[in-house]
């Protein structure tokens, strides 16, 4: 997220409480009130949708991100469910109707709102037209270059990511075998190009990446 979008964000949500949940917390699901609009100080969530026995994973929510819109554009519930991924989460939660009293109140917040939600569509699009063009390894470093260009923070011996998803959510994600995610990584890690660890992810290598 840009310095003026967080700058933005921060203010609107100044005066809210915060409030930290752990790992598999449902934050709202389908069809309940889409009273609040969540802003992620710490953490990670998933937003996904059951379709059947199938889900559909559609975004990643990490720090300094806003999530759960759908009442500031019009719609009376939420479309999907929101679960902390990450070991704990700390949020703040903003009453939808008061954003969008700030919203009418103030063209640059309404720009803001705006460009996070064209940000995703164009996230979502892309992994599609991904999904026909690139290989699957292709696909998996893509994942991994985003979430690195989102929260990444650049030190002497690479990008360090604050928090990486489990490969069963990347996989869910992309739409590829959990097996294709654990063979990539393998084989970045042997590479150099990466190193991971249960509670560090590290991109030595970007530019080979991004070849």
């Amino acid at each position: 997220m840009n310095n003026n979008l967080l700058h933005k964000f921060h203010h609107v949500f100044h005066e809210e409480e915060s409030k930290v949940y752990a790992r598999g917390n449902l934050i709202y699901m389908p069809n309940k009130d889409s009273e609040q609009v969540f802003f992620v100080e710490e953490g990670a969530v998933k937003i996904y949708k059951h379709y059947g026995a199938k889900t559909f994973l559609k975004y990643f929510i990490f720090d300094h991100e806003i999530f759960g819109l759908e009442g500031v554009i019009g719609e009376e519930q939420y479309f999907n469910f929101a679960e902390v991924i990450s070991l704990k989460c700390k949020l703040k939660a903003l009453n939808a109707i008061k954003l969008c009293h700030s919203i009418g109140n103030d063209p640059e917040l309404a720009k803001s709102i705006l460009q996070v939600l064209q940000s995703r569509e164009t996230i979502t699009y892309h992994r599609f037209q991904d999904k026909i063009q690139k290989s699957t390894e292709q696909i998996i470093i893509g994942l991994i270059m985003e979430i690195g260009r989102r929260t990444g923070v650049i030190r002497d011996d690479g990008i360090h990511i604050p928090f990486m998803p489990v490969q069963g959510d990347m996989a869910t994600y992309l739409g590829v075998s959990r097996q294709n995610v654990s063979t990539t990584l393998a084989k970045l890690k042997k590479e150099n190009s990466i190193t991971y660890t249960r509670s560090s992810f590290i991109i030595r290598e970007p530019e080979a990446l991004m070849l």
